[in-house]
């Protein structure tokens, strides 16, 4: 899928690079303006495409299979693209049929969603797209949500993301479980993160000078500030979570190898339904299965494995299953007789 978003992305700009026709385009200028978009969209430090990727994107777009066939031609004096019909774009292209079957789709998942105010104009914009075309939509959903995805505090999720869209920074009064009072921080929100059935804020902090998670729930009020917005350079949202499950990094945490046993009946579960990215089936035993996960131990971490009771034994490193077993002995005295 994030494949397919970058391509998007890509083939928009070239198009709407080359309808600039004042100024001319040579790969190097069209692989510099697909990365600065490909940056500013994603939110992610990338290098610009290269040489392969442009003459392949600008060969899908000639060559028909995207719905469209762009004349984009090259001038070999200037080394330079351009369209040979100035009117044309891609997006003048006629919606689909099978355009508008997939908007449906991506609007089942959208409906899960309350807060956001631009499922309202996407239903309203599929709404008349499907009047013009005189065809009748489908008269019930085909996918269905065990669990609509409909978490607490979710009133702020469209206020939110435009604050975060345009970099902006933002005062929030913000009440944590552990506090007795609320508190206000002036906050630079750079990315809105679902784990749990929760939402999360995660924003650079310019009182208490570092990166936070502040769940949307606790949150009271959100006003404008007028500091300037603050990301730190070194921020990158995938790295930034890529070693953890959830959001907690522990003080001093870092990157060890989990090991775990698990017992024969519930070891092909957990092979098909991983914890992490980076797990590994190291082994099949009569004993169990075992695995290993590249992470940083925390308290989501814990808590899955305390889940799974019985039936996984963590083996490694030591201070998590001295942890386990501390959690566990605490959970067992609460079922004591002690009648």
């Amino acid at each position: 899928m994030a494949g397919n978003i970058q391509s998007l992305i890509r083939y928009r700009t070239i198009n709407d690079c080359l309808r600039r026709r004042q100024q001319q385009w040579t790969w190097q200028r069209l692989s510099e303006a697909c990365g600065e978009q490909l940056r500013y969209y994603l939110g992610a430090e990338m290098d610009n495409p290269a040489r392969r990727t442009v003459f392949k994107d600008i060969k899908h777009m000639k060559d028909g299979l995207l719905g469209y066939k762009a004349p984009i031609a090259f001038d070999h004096q200037r080394k330079t693209y351009y369209y040979t019909d100035p009117d044309f774009s891609i997006h003048n292209i006629p919606l689909k049929r099978e355009d508008l079957d997939e908007l449906e789709h991506a609007l089942v998942i959208l409906r899960q969603f309350s807060g956001f105010r631009h499922v309202e104009g996407i239903e309203s914009i599929i709404t008349r797209l499907d009047d013009s075309m005189h065809q009748r939509r489908r008269p019930a959903p085909i996918i269905e949500f065990d669990h609509p995805l409909n978490a607490p505090g979710q009133q702020w999720l469209d206020r939110l993301y435009r604050h975060v869209f345009h970099q902006q920074v933002i005062r929030i009064k913000y009440h944590p479980f552990n506090f007795e009072e609320p508190y206000i921080h002036p906050i630079s929100p750079f990315l809105l993160k679902e784990y749990n059935k929760r939402w999360f804020l995660v924003g650079y902090n310019h009182q208490r000078e570092r990166i936070e998670k502040l769940a949307l729930d606790r949150i009271l009020h959100i006003e404008p500030s007028d500091l300037a917005f603050y990301r730190p350079p070194s921020f990158d949202a995938q790295r930034y979570f890529r070693d953890i499950i959830g959001l907690t990094i522990p003080d001093k945490g870092h990157v060890e190898d989990i090991l775990l046993r698990v017992n024969p009946r519930q070891g092909p579960y957990l092979h098909t339904k991983p914890l992490h990215e980076s797990q590994e089936l190291l082994e099949k035993t009569e004993a169990g299965w075992l695995f290993r996960l590249r992470l940083v131990p925390n308290y989501e971490l814990e808590s899955k494995l305390l889940a799974m009771g019985e039936r996984v034994e963590a083996l490694a490193p030591t201070a998590l299953r001295d942890r386990m077993k501390e959690r566990i002995e605490q959970t067992r005295s609460l079922y004591e007789d002690s009648r």
